[in-house]
């Protein structure tokens, strides 16, 4: 058995029925998964997805977000956990939160819980040339989704951290997601934080255009009446005033 030990590492991550197509026979793959993972060869993640161990340390072989974009077809890392992948979470959390139209059950692995945060909309989400097996939500769609849920970017402080290393964000691709969502209450959040912090964009003012022509009517809350304290009148939107704050900070470096 140990001669199929490379085709199951270049899997890297698989399920019972991928062994099945390497022995021919559903028996013979149980047996040879059990086997490995007495011989440390491979792991079990949860119920029928498997990973490879790296033979020197015992440990996985395999990054969270791969194991995050495996289980299930349209998995794909999103929020916090998608900010982090960029580059630009400000703190590094024990999550992983995974976006899939079909939620599935919690489960915790090589240090990690893995949570599913559902996924509404199916695009923006691209697929690292370099780094095999992972989806995740692009920096536009990322931005527009933590803004909607401020509760998955770890707060409004925690967002606004993150914001100060964004890099030029395509409009295109914002107005994409927004139109997507088609949610008054999406262009009025997106709309109002995105003027706020002034992030860096191709072309913010068309963006800021169509929220403003497409918000509802409705006072809303960015986050909750807790936190979102200090009301937007041009938008009808309380927002937490941390992100106040940092405008008038903005406003007297200018």
């Amino acid at each position: 058995m140990i001669e199929l030990l490379p085709a199951i590492q270049q899997k890297r991550i698989f399920r019972k029925s991928d062994v099945v197509e390497l022995v021919g026979d559903k028996r013979r793959a149980e047996v040879l998964l059990l086997t490995y993972q007495k011989r440390g060869y491979i792991q079990k993640i949860r119920r029928d997805l498997y990973c490879i161990l790296n033979l020197a340390t015992g440990l996985p072989d395999v990054s969270r977000y791969e194991i995050a974009c495996s289980i299930q077809t349209d998995a794909c890392i999103a929020y916090h956990t998608a900010l982090e992948y960029h580059g630009l979470a400000h703190q590094f959390w024990y999550d992983v939160q995974v976006a899939t139209a079909r939620p599935f059950t919690y489960f915790e692995h090589a240090e990690c819980a893995f949570v599913s945060v559902g996924n509404k909309i199916g695009l923006g989400i691209e697929e690292p040339r370099f780094d095999r097996g992972v989806r995740v939500t692009n920096l536009e769609r990322t931005i527009v989704d933590c803004i909607l849920r401020m509760d998955l970017a770890g707060g409004a402080e925690e967002f606004l951290h993150c914001m100060e290393g964004v890099g030029m964000l395509r409009t295109a691709e914002i107005i994409n997601v927004l139109q997507a969502y088609d949610a008054p209450v999406a262009y009025q959040k997106v709309g109002c934080t995105l003027e706020l912090l002034q992030l860096p964009a191709d072309d913010l003012n068309q963006v800021l255009q169509l929220c403003r022509t497409q918000a509802g009517t409705a006072v809303n809350f960015l986050t909750n009446r807790e936190d979102s304290t200090v009301y937007q009148s041009k938008w009808k939107l309380y927002v937490p005033e941390c992100l106040t704050i940092q405008t008038a900070i903005s406003d007297e470096i200018v």
